[in-house]
């Protein structure tokens, strides 16, 4: 058995003397393992950073056992990652998600997001509202996507302002509002389906209100499906945002 394909390190984990099972999210088999002889060493260690995009090829005498890879490197994203501690813990973040897919089962469309995310934390500043919509993106690969395209309770596609945390369907403001406390805030960002979203145009309030909105969602699918919770790491990544972004919004955002 073999295949040749593109993917991004998500783990690479010592296994025997100088070698690593290198943990991979690839385009056509998603999430995937394989051994790689050398793998600790000097030569092949560097390229085999969390982050980094590989050019992959993956053998077995069998499909249902470990293999082993041969890589080229395509895309050094580690080493530009390294030195921005808020870009890194969104790095293991994204990492700590895509180790929790069921191996070898394809996700083709989250794969394009994760690319795409992978380029905004490489060449951008403001990739924390595009880092929340990767967030839901996951969500729906796993089955448990938002409806944000209409008022569960009108049915208006305007106005919408809340969500709510039981069903994961938005609500306008007037719906909702003898609901408001049991209510989550939907992001402006999130709110008018199929916009554009222009990256200036949103505060500190709007980024951090996305993250708890992702994070009740995430969080609740990870401890009943995945048997755990969200990573400490996201929170040192917010925490990390906040400080960049002020602590006005945030104010706002976490009363």
């Amino acid at each position: 058995m073999q295949w040749h394909d593109e993917g991004i390190v998500i783990s690479a984990r010592p296994h025997g003397e100088g070698h690593l099972v290198l943990g991979v999210f690839t385009k056509n088999y998603g999430y995937h393992k394989g051994y790689v002889f050398g793998g600790s060493g000097t030569k092949k260690r560097p390229l085999l950073q969390l982050g980094n995009r590989l050019d992959l090829k993956w053998s077995s005498r069998f499909e249902d056992q470990l293999g082993t890879f041969t890589i080229e490197l395509l895309e050094n994203y580690a080493s530009v990652l390294f030195h921005d501690p808020a870009r890194l813990c969104a790095l293991n973040t994204l990492s700590f998600y895509l180790g929790l897919l069921p191996e070898r089962q394809p996700h083709s469309r989250l794969y394009d997001h994760t690319m795409a995310m992978m380029a905004r934390l490489r060449d951008e500043k403001n990739w924390h509202i595009p880092f929340i919509v990767w967030e839901l993106a996951f969500l729906e690969a796993v089955g448990f996507g938002l409806d944000l395209s209409e008022c569960a309770l009108s049915q208006k596609t305007s106005g919408l302002y809340y969500v709510s945390p039981r069903t994961g369907r938005a609500v306008t403001a007037t719906a909702g509002a003898d609901y408001a406390n049991r209510l989550l805030l939907l992001p402006s960002f999130l709110a008018t389906p199929g916009q554009d979203i222009c990256l200036e145009n949103y505060g500190t309030a709007d980024i951090l209100n996305g993250f708890i909105l992702s994070g009740h969602f995430l969080g609740q699918v990870l401890e009943g499906h995945f048997c755990t919770g969200l990573p400490d790491i996201r929170a040192r990544m917010i925490g990390y945002i906040t400080d960049s972004l002020g602590r006005e919004g945030a104010d706002k955002a976490f009363p």
